[in-house]
């Protein structure tokens, strides 16, 4: 009896032994099979793969990319995602896990003939799909043209912002529906910027209050030395007390010849040209006025007379100004300009000043 289970326990073992060599050739790994066997295995796995969302990974991924990617045929990769895309009786999310799952897989010339087909062969809500995986293989028009506004998410936007020109950028921002998240994406934007870009940016992208754009520049202006500082004031139509405080910490005090000489060197805005002769008596401010070379600029210079002119100057300014541009400027800042309000110029004065 003891020889009999003794037999018995023997055969048991060699059987299983068996059985494990033959369970070990099923499962080798994919790597491992020839792509005759791999392409085997996978057509008795194909309508199972495609039968739901997640299936695209492990064992089942590794056959995927060895029976398409590691094909000889260059095109099939290629073709194989045609026909899954146009194929009916696959669901939209599997296709769209089928794209997320291998579009690494792809190189970029493969994805870009995928996004130059026309849209009847290649649909293009799928072309969103590959360009919103791979921003970086693509042109900024395109991805522009594909920006997937339906699902976007902080990682998703950064690698797109990473990849755009500054007006590429602002296309985008401006296009985003949920404000707080714009807001968010837009100061993060900026921080990256030097002062012009981002004053371009913030011009172009009307969200943020003054105040908030103003505590953009005041955190610039302390972080930068004299001449940045100068280059900042050069940019700004308008410089608020808050600024101008900042500013004065940077820059040494000019003298009204001081002022001059860089105006007129330099490309100055209208809030640049009030900052730098704001603290200067009427005299000279005159003296600034009438010694600036560019049409434009004497025209952004008479507000910084603001409540400054009495009418008997104001009067002397129109007449002895030859440029008509400047004239009717002055004309037409005269309430802005005179200390009396009461005192404005008549009808028959003004006619008979121009």
């Amino acid at each position: 009896m003891k020889l009999f289970d003794k037999l018995k326990t023997k055969i048991k073992l060699a059987t299983n032994k068996v059985k494990g060599k033959k369970y070990v050739a099923i499962q080798k790994t994919v790597a491992d099979l020839t792509y005759k066997e791999a392409l085997k295995e996978y057509n008795k796995k194909i309508d199972a793969i495609f039968e739901s969302e997640g299936n695209f990974v492990g064992r089942n991924k590794d056959l995927i990319q060895k029976v398409v990617f590691e094909c000889k045929d260059n095109d099939f990769a290629l073709y194989y995602l045609q026909e899954i895309v146009q194929n009916m009786e696959i669901s939209k999310g599997i296709k769209m896990d089928f794209i997320q799952s291998f579009f690494s897989n792809y190189d970029d010339n493969e994805l870009c003939r995928l996004i130059k087909m026309d849209d009847s062969e290649f649909d293009p809500q799928y072309k969103t799909q590959i360009v919103r995986n791979t921003p970086e293989s693509f042109s900024e028009d395109t991805i522009i043209k594909y920006f997937d506004y339906t699902n976007i998410d902080h990682d998703y936007i950064n690698r797109v912002m990473k990849c755009l020109s500054l007006d590429g950028k602002i296309k985008i921002l401006n296009q985003l529906k949920d404000d707080k998240f714009k807001e968010k994406i837009l100061i993060e934007e900026t921080e990256k910027l030097d002062f012009i870009q981002a004053k371009k940016v913030y011009e172009k992208i009307p969200i943020l209050d003054y105040k908030q754009i103003e505590k953009f520049y005041v955190k610039r202006i302390q972080t930068v030395g004299q001449s940045e500082a100068l280059n900042i004031i050069n940019e700004l139509d308008f410089i608020s007390p808050s600024l101008a405080t900042v500013l004065d910490e940077k820059l040494d005090n000019k003298n009204p010849d001081d002022v001059i000489n860089y105006i007129n060197n330099n490309d100055v805005k209208k809030g640049g040209i009030i900052y730098l002769s704001r603290k200067f008596d009427f005299d000279e401010k005159m003296k600034v006025f009438e010694n600036l070379e560019k049409v434009e600029d004497r025209k952004n210079a008479i507000t910084i007379f603001e409540r400054d002119v009495d009418k008997k100057n104001f009067i002397k300014m129109v007449k002895n100004e030859q440029d008509p541009d400047v004239k009717n400027e002055l004309l037409s800042n005269m309430l802005l300009l005179l200390k009396d309000k009461r005192k404005v110029l008549t009808k028959v004065e003004i006619d008979q000043l121009v």
